[in-house]
C-alpha cells in the first residue's frame, strides 16, 4: 500500500509518541475510526447501523471534500 507522504510521516510520529509499533497504530486508528462511523450512522439514521455494514450508507469526512 501506498500512502502519502505527509501521512507516512504522521504515523511514525504518533506511534513513536505512544511506544507503539506503525502497525498497531495504524490498526488502532482504523479500528477507532469504525467505531465513530457506526456511531455517526446510528445518529443519522434509524437503521444506521444495519446500513453501515451493508455499505447502504455515506457520511461526510471532516475536512475532505469530495
Amino acid at each position: 500500500m501506498l500512502v502519502d507522504f505527509h501521512a507516512k510521516r504522521a504515523l511514525e510520529r504518533l506511534a513513536c509518541c505512544y511506544g507503539v509499533t506503525q502497525k498497531a497504530m495504524l490498526e488502532h486508528l482504523v479500528i477507532q475510526a469504525n467505531y465513530v462511523a457506526q456511531r455517526e450512522a446510528q445518529a443519522q439514521s434509524p437503521n444506521g447501523q444495519a446500513e453501515y455494514f451493508d455499505g447502504q450508507i455515506r457520511l461526510a469526512l471532516p475536512g475532505v471534500t469530495r
